[in-house]
């Protein structure tokens, strides 16, 4: 998978994630990871995803990430994205309901 990350530049690049699906019978796994280095920022992450965040966050504050990971699992609708930058790892969730 490919993910477009426009730049401030008015350049962009190309993030090339590693994907994998597992299906059994109570459902289906996608999991996608990405590592790269320069890292990306939290904000062009945001802006290739088209998802209006973080405009009013000088981006000095933002941290630059060297690697993210997604998983969704299709029966459960849980969503956690798994992001690392050189001093930290954090894991988010979304949760149905």
């Amino acid at each position: 998978m490919r993910l477009a990350v426009p730049l401030a530049d008015g350049t962009e690049r190309l993030l090339t994630f590693t994907v994998d699906y597992a299906k059994d019978p109570t459902g289906r796994v996608i999991t996608a990871r990405w590592k790269g280095t320069p890292g990306i920022t939290v904000r062009e992450l945001a802006d290739a995803l088209e998802l209006d965040l973080l405009q009013d966050v000088p981006q000095e504050v933002l941290p630059t990430l060297t690697s993210l990971g997604l998983r969704y699992d299709t029966a459960s609708k849980h969503l956690l994205v798994l992001a690392e930058t050189k001093s930290a790892s954090v894991a988010f969730a979304s949760l149905p309901g």
